[in-house]
């Protein structure tokens, strides 16, 4: 928690100045994170086991349109810096809760689609996400190493949008991550992460 206000900054650098002719909508978000990691270790005779976690997630996003604003259905792309709690409670001969803390960036297209109700919208993301290792806690130190200080993936989510009035709107949904990189180092890496953000924030149209 420390860190929030180099998290804010970093996700500020994310944000270009906005287009007049294009629409940007800025975002506060935040929730928990039902975070894992899986065991990609063919040998089941490690003595471990993990269960899911919940950590917090929040953060910064911009989202540029990059249709024409008559369009009824829009394509455009969010860009956001974010503190992602992840982890697992492992359990096992040596087993102890795990919590690894990331400053994440993510590129997302983002598409929208109004519902029936105007005020109403989804909106539906997918995109790659790169996160850099902040902390790592448990009962026993993290050695030098163990883990890796980077960790990229791809995340798909869904969000419902409600427009309260033309300068403010408020959100909630969902994004999925999934891992493609090991997070542990070492010779033999088994462990990835995997996390479901639960979320919701304040939506600000601006341009």
């Amino acid at each position: 928690m420390k860190r929030l206000p180099s998290i804010l900054l970093a996700a500020g650098l994310l944000l270009p100045a906005s287009n007049a002719s294009a629409q940007t909508t800025l975002s506060l978000h935040g929730g928990l994170n039902l975070a894992i990691l899986t065991n990609e270790a063919r040998d089941t005779l490690l003595p471990f086991s993990y269960l899911r976690v919940a950590k917090p997630h929040f953060g910064l996003s911009a989202t540029f349109r990059l249709t024409p604003p008559e369009r009824v259905n829009s394509l455009g792309v969010q860009l956001s810096g974010s503190y992602a709690g992840r982890g697992a409670d492992v359990q096992g001969l040596s087993g102890s809760a795990l919590s690894l803390n990331y400053l994440e960036v993510a590129a997302l297209i983002d598409v929208r689609v109004p519902l029936v109700i105007e005020p109403l919208a989804v909106h539906i993301q997918a995109g790659p996400t790169l996160g850099w290792l902040m902390s790592c806690e448990r009962e026993n130190p993290c050695s030098d190493g163990e883990f890796n200080s980077m960790d990229y993936g791809l995340a798909l989510g869904g969000n419902l949008e409600i427009g309260l009035t033309d300068k403010m709107g408020v959100m909630a949904g969902f994004l999925y991550y999934s891992g493609l990189s090991y997070a542990d180092g070492g010779d033999e890496p088994f462990r990835k992460n995997r996390s479901l953000a639960l979320r919701g924030g304040v939506l600000f149209p601006i341009g």
